[in-house]
């Protein structure tokens, strides 16, 4: 037997597409060997069933020779003909063309797995056979930096071409894609964005191309990924799937059942840090994804910059899945040094990541950002201090000095204010020396806190909440604070919370 050498390489972000082997309702990749031993042409199971063997009976002692009724003629693979291809050829099997159209009835049934499963293309099976075997001696611990290497190995060594996975690109997003065929308003596929991170550009691309596919969205931090997924599709808000992250796959299959998304699920994209690691037990044999009836037939999925335990979780994972021989990972890519992780850019001439609106401010050492407040989470504190949380789950900003002060004062908008993290704690009673930082810093000293003439004076009562100003009344000057009830906040005067989170380190 052959053996496969692997060179290990260190790799922080990872982006790989798992295939469903044995999913009858799923659409088939184009695999060619080289040397042909076989081709496969797509044919979608959707629409056409599968070829049944060949298998001529053995003629008794006393019945005379029978004559095999002449093979049709095979046709050539038509390259061009990625899409919608119609026959398969050789390997024990018969010419299968594509049949006339289901009726409506029909074509339900059609996406139902029959009760036994279907031959899987031999260059997958041979693939996933493989990966197996290459990982057989590899420590669990190094299996995360060797499914680069171990793909390609396993591809080059089989001879294998993917033309039918196409790569899809959106600003610093990536997917890939086995596309639908045949479909229509009978016969419609389903999408499932689980993270969205304030880019939808994939996603509006297979709106525009795939018009019979039906999409779904969610993410943790529902501003603005809301407002930008509604045109594709359902989106789920819900502060609960939070709790993905510290690895409940639970709320996975709720966001499924309460969106209403169909089986199969014909591409799902997870991209919540977090998930990653500690969901893979969703798509094993037995798992809740075949407890709740779900199909997920393609599924790409974002791997982070990983510590030793996670390595060793990815790689029991891996050999389990391979063992089991439902999913396959196909492709991968591996980001380069200099970038960010999906959702981040670059800030501070390269230096840092920091979320979409925010950017990396030296004074701070963290990213900071101004966001317009949205009346839809109530005026109450809990209601101001959520739009930090659900926006990149940040927190309101803690200012502690002068520079920091003029930093912040400087993305306030002319004429607005700007809440902070400085504020009375829920539950306890006003006192001007009550107020505290949220994230618990100690209260800085004269000329801090720069209140403005006669500030905090609680003169509206409530005023739980304090505020930078960009703008002269009797506060002051700009810069200078204020305290405010929340009702007031939402005013024409102030308008908007300024939140703050750590950088994301760059990708290596």
């Amino acid at each position: 037997m052959r053996s496969f050498a692997l060179l290990i390489f260190t790799s922080t972000f990872v982006l790989i597409l798992f295939y469903f082997l044995h999913a009858p309702t799923c659409p088939d990749p184009i695999y060619i060997t080289s040397p042909p031993k076989i081709e496969i042409v797509y044919v979608p199971v959707t629409v056409a069933p599968q070829p049944i063997p060949l298998v001529p009976e053995k003629p008794k002692e006393d019945d005379a020779p029978k004559v095999e009724p002449e093979k049709p003629k095979q046709e050539e693979f038509d390259d061009s003909d990625l899409g919608g291809g119609n026959v398969i050829l050789d390997h024990g099997f018969g010419i299968a063309g594509i049949p006339e159209p289901l009726p409506p009835a029909e074509i339900a049934l059609a996406r139902k797995p029959p009760p036994q499963l279907e031959m899987v293309p031999e260059q997958l099976q041979l693939l996933s056979d493989c990966l197996y075997i290459t990982f057989y001696r590899v420590p669990e611990k190094l299996i995360f930096p060797s499914i680069e290497k171990a793909l390609n190995v396993c591809v080059t060594a089989l001879g294998i071409r993917d033309k039918s996975i196409v790569a899809y690109e959106g600003g610093d997003d990536l997917k890939y894609f086995i596309d639908p065929a045949h479909l229509s308003e009978q016969l419609k596929c389903n999408i499932v964005a689980v993270g969205i991170k304030q880019n939808i550009k994939i996603e509006e691309h297979w709106k525009q191309k795939f018009v019979h596919c039906n999409f779904f969205g969610t993410d943790p931090s529902p501003m603005p990924n809301e407002e930008l997924f509604k045109p594709l599709g359902p989106f789920a808000t819900y502060r609960s799937i939070s709790s993905i992250e510290a690895g409940s796959s639970h709320e996975v299959i709720s966001f499924l059942s309460k969106t209403k998304v169909p089986s199969p699920i014909d591409q799902m994209s997870i991209r919540i840090k977090g998930l990653e690691y500690n969901i893979w037990d969703i798509f094993l044999k037995n798992g809740p994804f075949d407890d709740a009836g779900f199909v997920v037939c393609q599924w790409n999925i974002d791997y982070h910059t990983p510590n030793e335990a996670m390595k060793e979780h990815f790689g029991v994972f891996m050999r389990k899945m391979l063992k089991e021989k439902r999913y396959i990972p196909l492709k991968e890519r591996t980001k380069t040094e200099g970038c960010c992780a999906t959702g981040f850019n670059l800030s501070d001439n390269r230096k840092h990541c920091c979320p979409t609106g925010f950017q990396f401010k030296a004074s701070f050492s963290n990213c900071i950002g101004v966001f317009e407040l949205n009346t839809t989470y109530g005026a109450t504190q809990d209601g101001v201090n959520n739009q930090c949380v659900d926006r990149s789950d940040s927190q309101p900003i803690t200012v502690k000095n002068t520079a920091q002060n003029d930093d912040l004062a400087a993305l306030v908008p002319n004429g607005k204010g700007a809440v902070m993290g400085f504020q009375i704690p829920k539950g306890e009673e006003w006192s001007k020396s009550g107020f505290k930082w949220l994230d618990g810093s100690s209260n800085p000293s004269s000329p801090f806190p720069p209140w403005g003439p006669g500030q905090p004076e609680n003169a509206g009562g409530n005023e739980v909440l304090v505020a930078l100003i960009n703008w002269k009344n009797s506060w002051g000057s700009i810069g200078m604070w204020g305290d405010l009830s929340p009702q007031y906040t939402y005013g024409n005067s102030i308008g908007y919370v300024a939140c703050m989170r750590e950088p994301e380190p760059l990708l290596k």
